[in-house]
C-alpha cells in the first residue's frame, strides 16, 4: 500500500462503496449484480434524464476520483448545457441572425425581446406592449411550431428586436448606457436591412418593355392567377419591417418627413397588390367558400390571413394619418379587394382550423363594432373617419363645397349613432370562436386590456369623431379676433362649420354638439385613466384624437370670462382632464405637441379662473384704437394694462404656439 501511493497511483479500494466483509457478502452482491441485469439491458436512456439523475447526487470529493472521470463529466456537463440552451431557442428567425447580433446584445435578451412583440395591447403597468406594435400580425403559435415552425426574414426579426428594445421592460436594459447601445446596434441593423428591401423593390418597379410591373393592369390580371400559388413569406415580411419602422418615425417630435414616408409604405403595398388580395374570391361563385386553392397548405392559408392583417393595419393607419398631417386618404375604399380579417380571438387561437381560414367573410372595411381587437373597433372607426375627412376637405373645395348639404352630414350622424350602440352589443368578452369553445372566454393568457376599458377608448373616439363632424380642427381658426372671424367669405355652403363665420358657427346646432360631445369626451378620459392610469392600451394613436378633441375645451376656457365672472365648473373640471391626460401621454410616448398644448391649456384655464379674458383684452385694444380717451378714461386704461401685462404676453405665446400646428388650407397639422 505504501508503494501505491509512493507511485502517486490513486487507491484502487473505495471502502465507502465497498466496505469488507465475509464471503456470503460477496454472493449477496453477485445476487444483486444478478438481480440487477435485466435493469441494465433496458439501461438505454435520454441523456438528459441520466444527466439529470447523476446531477442530483453529491459524490464525495476523495483521491479514489479518477482525473478521467472527473473530464468526461464535466464535458457530457457542458454539451448538456448547449443542447438544452437550443432547446430554449424556439425562434427559428432568431437563429438565423444569431451571428449579425452576438456582439449587440445577449442570446437570452434577443429572446425576450422577440417574445415581447407577442404581447397584446393591455392596460398593465409592468408588462404592457410596445406602443409601436398595434397587435401581433404573425401567430405565435405558428411560429412556435415544432413541426413546421413559421419563420421571419432578418429584417423583419431586426426590427422586431429594435422596436421592442425601445420600452420593453427587461433587467438587462434597465441601465440606461446598456439600453442605448443595445438601440444603436439594433437599429442600424434594422434600418440597413430595410433599405435594402426598398433598394430591391425599386429595381423591381423598374419598366418593363415600357410598362411599370406595378400597373393596375398588370395587377388584375394576375390577381386571379395567383389565388392558387403559395405567398411570399418574405415579401411581407420585409414589407411589415418596413410598417413597423414608419409607425416608429412618426412618432418622434420631428414629423416634417412622415407624409413622404406615409406615401412611401402605401405605394409598397400597392406594388404588392395587397389591395387585390381576394379580387379572385370576390369574383367568385361559390357563396361560401373561397374558390379552389390548390395545393396550398395551412401554411400557405395563415400567410394570406397575415397579408390580410397587414393591409387592414395599414389601411386604418392611413386614415389616422390622414388626420395627423390634414390629408386625403391615399388608400381608395373602392379599390380594396380583401376580405374582413379574422377575429383576434379565432386568429390567436391554438385551435385554428382551415375551415376557419377558408370560409368566406364579407368584404371589408367593415363599419360596424363587433368585438374587442383592434380590427374590430378600432378599424370601423377609422373607416368612418375615413368619411368625415373627405366630406371635411370637399367642404374646403372652392367649387364642390357648393354642392355639399346637410345630407353628408346626418347620413354619418346615423353611422356613429349606430357604433355607439354597437359599444353595447359587441361580444367583448367572446371572439367568434369555433364551435368546441364558443364558451371559453378570452382570459389573461391571451393578454388583452380588460373589455371596460376597450369599450371606454371606443366611446371616447366617438366623441372625437362628432367633434369632427360638427366642429372646427384648427384651433387658432377659433381663437381669432372676432373682427377676423366675421370677415365675409363668398360662396360657401351653409352646413360648413369649418368656413361659416365664427358667430353662426357659435349659434348653430353644430356649435352645441360639439359643446356636448366634448364634455362627454372629458368625463370618458377621467373614466379611462381610472381602469388605465398610463393611458398604456394605445399610446401611439391616442394623441391626435386627445388632441382635436381639446380644441373646444380650449375655445370654452378662452371665451369663459365674457359668459359670467366666475368660470364654468364643468368647463373647468373638463380642462383640468385634458391636461391631466396630456401630462401622461408625453410620459408615456414623449411628443413636443403635446407638452405645448398642455402648457397652453394650463395657462387659459389659468387666466379664465383669474378672469383675465382674451376677448375682453382685444375688445379693449380695438376700442382704444377707434375712440378718443378722457383723462378718467386714460386711467382706467392705465390701470387695465398694467393688470394685462402679463395677459398680453400669455396671448402672444398662445398664437405662436398654436400657430404651428395648423388643419386648415395650406397646413400640415403635426408635420412639422
Amino acid at each position: 500500500m505504501a508503494s501505491s501511493h509512493a507511485s502517486g497511483r490513486p487507491c484502487q479500494f473505495v471502502r465507502v462503496v465497498k466496505p469488507r466483509g465475509p464471503k456470503p457478502k460477496r454472493q449477496d452482491h453477485s445476487a444483486t449484480r444478478e438481480r440487477g441485469r435485466p435493469v441494465d439491458d433496458e439501461r438505454p436512456e435520454p441523456t438528459v434524464l441520466r444527466d439529470h439523475r447523476m446531477s442530483d447526487v453529491h459524490f464525495p470529493t476523495t483521491p479514489c476520483s479518477t482525473h478521467s472521470d472527473s473530464q468526461q463529466r464535466r464535458a457530457q456537463q457542458e454539451q448538456d448545457r448547449t443542447g438544452a440552451d437550443h432547446s430554449r431557442q424556439p425562434y427559428t428567425g432568431l437563429a438565423a441572425i444569431e451571428h449579425i447580433i452576438e456582439d449587440i446584445v445577449e442570446r437570452d435578451v434577443a429572446t425576450k425581446l422577440f417574445e415581447h412583440y407577442f404581447v397584446q395591447p393591455n392596460t398593465s403597468l409592468f408588462t404592457s406592449a410596445s406602443p409601436f406594435v398595434l397587435t401581433p400580425v404573425i401567430r405565435q403559435q405558428s411560429v412556435l411550431d415544432s413541426q413546421n415552425p413559421r419563420t421571419t426574414s432578418p429584417a423583419l426579426t431586426l426590427t422586431i428586436l429594435w422596436i421592442c428594445s425601445l420600452t420593453a421592460q427587461i433587467p438587462t436594459l434597465f441601465m440606461p448606457h446598456q439600453r442605448r447601445a443595445v438601440q444603436q446596434g439594433l437599429g442600424n441593423l434594422a434600418q440597413a436591412h430595410v433599405d435594402e428591401y426598398l433598394r430591391q423593390r425599386a429595381i423591381g418597379a423598374k419598366s418593363v418593355d415600357g410598362r411599370p410591373s406595378g400597373s393596375v393592369s398588370t395587377a388584375r390580371t394576375s390577381s386571379s392567377q395567383k389565388a392558387q400559388q403559395p405567398e411570399d413569406r418574405d415579401s411581407i415580411d420585409d414589407f411589415l419591417a418596413l410598417l413597423l419602422l414608419t409607425i416608429f418615425r412618426t412618432s418622434e417630435d420631428s414629423k416634417h418627413d412622415c407624409p413622404r414616408m406615409w406615401q412611401q409604405v402605401v405605394e409598397d403595398a400597392r406594388k404588392l397588390e395587397l389591395h387585390l388580395l381576394d379580387e379572385a374570391a370576390l369574383n367568385a361563385a361559390s357563396p361560401d367558400l373561397f374558390p379552389s386553392q390548390g395545393n396550398l397548405t395551412m401554411r400557405d392559408l395563415e400567410a394570406k390571413e397575415e397579408r390580410r392583417r397587414t393591409f387592414w393595419m395599414l389601411f386604418a393607419l392611413d386614415r389616422h394619418w390622414a388626420l395627423c398631417y390634414n390629408k386625403m386618404p391615399l388608400i381608395l375604399e373602392q379599390d380594396c379587394k380583401v376580405y374582413d380579417p379574422l377575429p383576434d380571438a379565432v386568429w390567436h387561437d391554438d385551435y385554428l382550423s382551415a375551415d376557419t381560414l377558408l370560409h368566406r367573410r364579407h368584404p371589408g372595411p367593415n363599419s360596424r363594432i363587433h368585438g374587442p381587437g383592434l380590427f374590430e373597433w378600432f378599424l370601423p372607426l377609422m373607416t368612418v373617419l375615413g368619411d368625415i375627412i373627405w366630406l371635411h376637405h370637399q367642404r374646403m373645395h372652392p367649387r364642390m363645397s357648393l354642392l355639399i348639404n346637410n345630407g353628408e352630414t346626418s347620413r354619418i350622424d346615423e353611422v356613429l349613432a349606430k357604433l355607439e350602440a354597437d359599444i353595447d352589443d359587441a361580444q367583448w368578452h367572446r371572439g367568434q370562436r369555433s364551435s368546441h369553445d364558443a364558451d371559453v372566454p378570452i382570459t389573461g393568457g391571451y393578454g388583452r386590456a380588460p373589455a371596460t376599458a376597450i369599450q371606454l377608448y371606443c366611446r371616447f373616439l366617438i366623441h372625437v369623431l362628432y367633434i369632427l363632424l360638427h366642429g372646427r380642427w384648427d384651433a387658432l381658426d377659433m381663437l381669432v379676433p372676432p373682427s377676423a372671424a366675421e370677415a365675409p367669405v363668398a360662396a360657401v355652403s351653409i352646413d360648413d362649420p369649418c368656413q361659416m363665420a365664427l358667430s353662426d358657427w357659435i349659434t348653430s346646432d353644430h356649435f352645441s354638439t360639439c359643446g356636448s360631445h366634448a364634455i362627454a369626451a372629458a368625463e370618458t378620459i377621467s373614466q379611462i385613466l381610472n381602469v388605465d392610469p398610463e393611458l398604456a392600451y394605445m399610446p401611439y394613436l391616442f394623441g391626435i384624437y386627445l388632441l382635436q378633441g381639446s380644441f373646444i375645451l380650449l375655445f370654452f376656457a378662452f371665451r369663459m370670462p365674457e359668459v359670467g365672472e366666475s368660470p364654468n365648473e364643468s368647463v373647468g373640471q373638463a380642462c383640468e382632464t385634458i391636461i391631466r391626460a396630456h401630462e401622461i401621454c408625453f410620459a408615456t410616448l414623449n411628443v413636443d405637441y403635446q407638452r405645448n398644448f398642455r402648457k397652453v391649456m394650463r395657462g387659459v384655464l389659468h387666466d379664465a379662473r383669474q378672469g383675465l379674458g382674451y376677448a375682453q383684452l382685444l375688445n379693449a385694444a380695438n376700442a382704444m384704437e377707434t375712440s378718443p380717451q378722457s383723462a378718467e378714461t386714460q386711467s382706467v386704461t392705465s390701470a387695465t394694462n398694467r393688470n394685462s401685462a402679463r395677459l398680453q404676453g400669455n396671448y402672444e405665446h398662445l398664437i405662436s404656439v398654436l400657430s404651428v400646428y395648423r388643419w386648415t388650407k395650406g397646413y400640415s397639422g403635426l408635420a412639422v
